[in-house]
């Protein structure tokens, strides 16, 4: 089993060089359009972890902090990428493993390689509007107020 505190800092090392704030356990970047969330999230049935990715459209009214269950657009770090899908869960499952150094270095690679790009992306409504359309969202859940809005 992995401190989760441990996980947190490595997190935080990478977000904050990507320009995210931590608060409230939680990490927020805020852009023109929108407040990107990204939330750690324990698994409630075994040593695991959840990446949740999250998009605040600020077209839809201001929130500095929005948690990321009220965001307009939420998705799993590993449903961004069908490809990279099980990787994202190996890695962020610590039943058996713990934080060596080859693992600190595949998820610095996940955040860099995977999570920011699409967040980039993500950045504004043109964006997101991008990715709706190309099936990235496929399996996020997008509210339907910011749907309106995105199609």
């Amino acid at each position: 089993m992995i401190d989760k505190k441990k996980l947190k800092t490595l997190f935080s090392q990478e977000l904050r060089a990507a320009g995210f704030a931590a608060k409230s356990g939680s990490w927020y970047r805020d852009t023109e359009e929108t407040v990107q969330v990204i939330n750690l999230q324990k698994s409630n049935y075994d040593d695991s972890y959840f990446l949740n990715l999250a998009i605040w459209m600020k077209q839809l009214g201001e929130c500095d902090y929005p948690k990321e269950q009220h965001c307009h657009v939420r998705i799993r770090a590993g449903a961004v990428s069908a490809e990279q899908g099980s990787e994202v869960a190996r890695l962020l499952d610590f039943g058996s493993a713990s934080l060596d150094e080859s693992r600190e270095a595949a998820l610095r690679s996940m955040l860099t390689q995977l999570v920011l790009p699409f967040l980039a992306n993500a950045a504004t409504l043109d964006g997101l509007r991008q990715l709706l359309a190309s099936g990235t969202l496929k399996n996020a859940f997008v509210r339907g107020n910011a749907r309106a809005i995105l199609e």
